[in-house]
């Protein structure tokens, strides 16, 4: 064995290590109930912040959503925080009789937007925990009570479940929604039942406020929901997730807007790597089980990345004696009868809809295929804006509501 292939080997297994560490989570993720939270000891009073940059079309289903939920409406504030708007979102806002704040400070992010509104409420006494949705969402009408029960087991934060709007449900919207529906069945849902963290995947998410006081908001990433998540951990915050506070969202239907979405997330998950990884490694070897599996996950982009120089060496270092274009085949087909069977059970294990998903089960493995050009940019980028994506699907929770109830009755 030369040097080469000793290197080689060493590779693939520090690989296969990391994904059976995640394959072993999944499995035991299956084969867990989805927790369902005893009552709460007392109700919180909530303060729901939307940052908003001309979400005119989509801004009074969310509102009304709120109004609708079934928690008492004296403890829900909510705050539509206007981000340079030149529509009318304010004045629905403020005709629907809820709080506008004018975010007056250059924005690059998200984070800039919540990081003001955070700072103007911090003397805000009667705020126990803040709740973040984007403005094209709609929410369950459960979602409040929900999101208290979590935080009543003493998480400093909770994840809601995030599912897709009926309207212009495309295969690409399709593929969202799987995209999601494998994050919490095999990601949030077992490191939930094991006492772990999950992620925060950017709306339908909660804080106790005093976690926000005490430590700021200061992420500098595109990402401040994968960041955040990082952070958590190495501070020693749990976020609990909660399959039974459902957010309603607005998953693209259009391909460009798709890569450009993703594009910016992923060079997110590049920027945190390079930042927390050895921080997190170095409180793993501290003994911090939690660190370690927010490491795991951090250092993900550069597994993908290596994944795939491997699989093109391994055609070179073990001399597999058929063609190059037959054994890139079989890969492919491997990776695509496994990636369809995975959204497949994660779509049955979620309850979603397979008759309205069978043409993004199929097309998954295209879709995160396309992932891969995104992934090698990001290496390489040194910057990627944020960019606002526009909001037209206006639909109400009552509709909503009516076409999940005939999408049941027909599966």
């Amino acid at each position: 064995m030369n040097i080469l292939q000793l290197i080689f080997y060493i590779f693939n297994f520090l690989l296969f290590f990391h994904a059976a560490y995640f394959t072993v989570f999944g499995i035991y993720g299956l084969f867990r109930k989805r927790r369902v939270y005893e009552e709460a000891s007392r109700l919180r009073h909530f303060a729901v912040l939307i940052p908003a940059r001309n979400e005119e079309a989509v801004i009074g289903n969310l509102i009304d959503s709120i109004e609708a939920a079934d928690y008492p409406a004296g403890l829900i504030d909510t705050y539509v925080v206007v981000n340079h708007c030149t529509d009318g979102t304010g004045l629905i806002a403020e005709e629907r009789g809820v709080r506008v704040i004018d975010c007056t400070v250059d924005t690059r992010s998200k984070a800039d937007v919540l990081r003001f509104a955070f700072g103007l409420l911090r003397n805000e006494k009667g705020i126990d925990a803040y709740i973040i949705f984007d403005a094209d969402n709609i929410v369950d009408p459960a979602f409040f009570t929900e999101v208290n029960k979590s935080l009543d087991t003493g998480a400093p934060a909770v994840q809601g479940r995030r599912v897709g709007k009926s309207l212009k449900f495309n295969w690409i919207a399709s593929c969202y929604e799987m995209y999601y529906a494998m994050q919490n069945a095999y990601f949030n849902h077992p490191r939930n039942a094991a006492g772990l963290s999950a992620s925060v995947n950017g709306t339908g998410w909660a804080v106790i406020k005093e976690v926000i006081d005490r430590n700021g908001f200061d992420f500098d990433t595109i990402t401040e929901d994968f960041e955040m998540t990082i952070q958590y951990a190495i501070d020693g915050n749990r976020v609990a997730y909660c399959s039974r506070a459902i957010v309603y969202d607005e998953f693209t239907h259009d391909f460009r807007v798709s890569i450009v979405q993703r594009l910016r997330w992923t060079f997110g998950m590049v920027q945190c790597m390079k930042k927390y990884e050895l921080k997190l490694l170095g409180k793993a070897l501290r003994g911090s089980f939690q660190c370690f599996d927010a490491a795991m996950l951090d250092i993900l982009p550069l597994v993908m990345l290596l994944s795939m120089i491997t699989s093109v060496a391994a055609y070179i270092v073990t001399g597999i004696p058929v063609s190059f274009a037959v054994y890139l085949l079989m890969i492919i087909a491997c990776f695509w009868t496994a990636l369809s069977l995975s959204a497949l059970v994660a779509m049955i294990k979620s309850g979603s809809s397979i008759r309205r998903n069978i043409k993004g089960i199929l097309m998954f493995p295209y879709f995160i295929l396309t992932w891969a050009p995104i992934l090698i940019a990001c290496f390489f980028r040194r910057n990627v804006e944020w960019t606002p994506i526009k909001h037209d699907q206006a639909v109400s929770i009552e509709d909503e509501k009516k076409a999940e109830n005939e999408e049941d009755s027909t599966d």
